[in-house]
């Protein structure tokens, strides 16, 4: 005597799979986790970084390509003591601006922004 027995796929795989006889036919690759870069500039020149982004133009279909590139050397001066006189760098030459053409800042004389409290390309995790 024979027995038919029914069932549907799903359920025949999944008692095969909780038998372990059930895997995937074709070998997998398994990548090495991925370790994001660290990269440290301890003086300039050493580490740069870019970024292109499309401004609008004067027409349509017209853009402008800014395109900027930065040493990453110069934020890190906050951490180095290197700011103050930085900032005393960029001060004289906004003055020099200021004396030559003093109708192009129009409200006052040109500052240079406030240093910042921190400054982090990639912010380290915290840990407790």
């Amino acid at each position: 005597m024979k027995a038919n027995i029914t069932a549907r796929f799903a359920g025949m795989y999944r008692l095969l799979e909780q038998r372990g006889e059930s895997r995937e036919r074709r070998d997998q690759l398994v990548h090495p986790p991925y370790q994001k870069p660290e990269l440290l500039a301890t003086a300039p020149n050493q580490l740069w970084s870019w970024d292109i982004t499309k401004l609008l133009g004067p027409a349509k279909w017209a853009y402008f390509c800014l395109y900027v590139i930065l040493d990453v050397f110069t934020p890190a001066m906050v951490h180095y003591g290197q700011a103050e006189s930085v900032l005393r760098q960029r001060q004289a030459v906004l003055d020099a601006a200021y004396q030559l053409h003093p109708e192009r800042f129009v409200p006052s004389a040109p500052k240079p922004p406030a240093l910042p409290n921190e400054v982090w390309i990639d912010k380290p995790p915290q840990h407790p």
